[in-house]
């Protein structure tokens, strides 16, 4: 009478399947930043800044790293994030005023 081992494959491939889910939302929220902060430049424009690092491409990008990737990547949970959370992702571009307090109007310095 021989004995016959049971293979584990299925269990192995069940198990990574159930874990894909959430190493996608976990690398989703561990990419995002949602309000990016804006530091002025020396030339009077706004630099966009996640987590104080200007961005190369200086336009407004919500992913830490390769932001045109992810964005594709990452489309169907930004949608979903976005209607659950729609305040979080309005961006404002500050003035520079409240920043500064140096109003941009050269009238506005004058007495």
């Amino acid at each position: 009478m021989t004995m016959t081992r049971e293979s584990r494959a299925p269990l192995i491939v069940a198990i990574v399947l159930l874990l894909l889910p959430v190493l996608y939302v976990g690398s989703y929220f561990a990419l995002v930043v949602r309000k990016p902060h804006f530091i002025p430049n020396p030339d009077g424009n706004w630099i966009c800044s996640l987590d104080g690092y200007p961005t190369i491409s200086g336009q407004v990008d919500h992913y830490r790293i390769f932001a045109n990737h992810c964005s594709t990547l990452y489309w169907p949970l930004e949608e979903f994030d976005r209607k659950l959370w729609p305040d979080a992702w309005e961006v404002r571009m500050p003035d520079r005023e409240s920043v500064t307090g140096v109003s941009e109007r050269p009238e506005a310095l004058t007495p």
